[in-house]
């Protein structure tokens, strides 16, 4: 055979054409990788932001009715009524803020990690629950997972990954059911007092 015919056939041809690069990514894997390795950070986050959307409703519709209750009471003359209207009012205020701050979180904007932290640190006067809770929470804010996140960068990658699903893990469940919990006994003691003191 000739010795250049033979060489064609060989894969290490010194004769033949360079080899185009094998190490290109293209950009669409870089995002999934990322989004892979963010994961089960963001969907922690996101299951901050849906106990905080319930805890809206839940201080929004106390508040409410205790500003309505307080207002007939005032108008019947009943004794400290004004008092009942002011912490309904200071109920309902902290609900509607739990409510933007949710949807911050749920959409990783600077909104909700401020806010988040806000109630983060608030949240850490709650000991031992509410402090172990808390400050697990303003880690996941505050981590250098959690900066990423809440980059415009990650915006991106979001944008090109909607394929990929988030699953909560079994430690945010405890702890969400941990904070429910912690945050009705609270809401409905100070239910109880506000109607005690009227």
């Amino acid at each position: 055979m000739d010795r250049f015919a033979q060489n064609e056939l060989d894969p290490l041809n010194p004769y033949a054409a360079p080899a185009a690069p094998t190490g290109f990514t293209h950009p669409a894997a870089n995002y999934e990788v990322i989004r892979q390795e963010h994961l089960n950070h963001e969907a922690n986050i996101r299951s901050f932001g849906a106990l905080y959307y319930l805890g809206s409703v839940v201080l929004s519709v106390g508040g409410a009715a205790a500003m309505v209750i307080g207002a007939i009471r005032i108008t019947d003359g009943g004794p400290d009524a004004a008092f009942l209207v002011i912490v309904g009012a200071i109920y309902f205020s902290i609900g509607i803020f739990q409510f933007f701050v949710a949807r911050g979180l749920r959409r990783f904007t600077p909104v909700g990690r401020i806010g988040g932290s806000i109630l983060g640190i608030i949240g850490l006067a709650g000991f031992p629950v509410g402090t172990l809770i808390s400050a697990y929470f303003l880690y996941l804010l505050w981590s250098e997972k959690g900066t990423m996140v809440f980059s415009d960068e990650y915006k991106k990658v979001l944008e090109a990954t909607p394929h990929i699903v988030y699953r909560t893990s079994i430690i945010v469940k405890i702890f969400v059911g941990l904070l429910l919990l912690v945050l009705g006994l609270a809401i409905v003691g100070a239910i109880a007092a506000a109607l005690t003191a009227v």
